[in-house]
């Protein structure tokens, strides 16, 4: 009890993502090499963004679902970040950033139910 901890979370959930682990083991490592507690660590790959809060963009609607802007972004207020189609393709409803940020994270699920996450913005 009363220990700091980090937790990463990358990738999809019930996958393994080799991108995802490598970059979540580098990270660890700066970490650690930061804390004196490791000899060397990888350089970043880039710039980092400290990010203090985050919030889900939900679907305010159900129906196919498709994103168009991948994870990793900066986004806008505003800004269009995916689509939901209904299911006979008649209509379409743009989903959008529900203020400035990062996109840390999407969905991939094809079918959205109303009040599904779909999107995680970080600022």
């Amino acid at each position: 009890a009363g220990k700091p901890v980090i937790v990463f979370e990358g990738g999809e959930n019930l996958r393994y993502d080799g991108l995802s682990i490598e970059q979540g083991m580098a990270g660890i490592q700066r970490v650690l090499h930061a804390h004196e507690m490791l000899g060397s660590a990888p350089p970043p790959t880039h710039e980092p963004v400290h990010l203090t809060k985050t919030t889900w963009v939900r679907a305010s609607r159900p129906g196919m679902f498709r994103w168009t802007k991948p994870s990793g972004q900066p986004v806008r207020k505003g800004e269009p970040l995916g689509l939901i189609n209904d299911p006979f393709g008649e209509s379409e409803y743009p989903v959008l950033a529900s203020k400035d940020g990062y996109l840390i994270g999407h969905n991939n699920a094809t079918i959205a139910g109303q009040g599904d996450a779909l999107f995680h913005i970080g600022a």
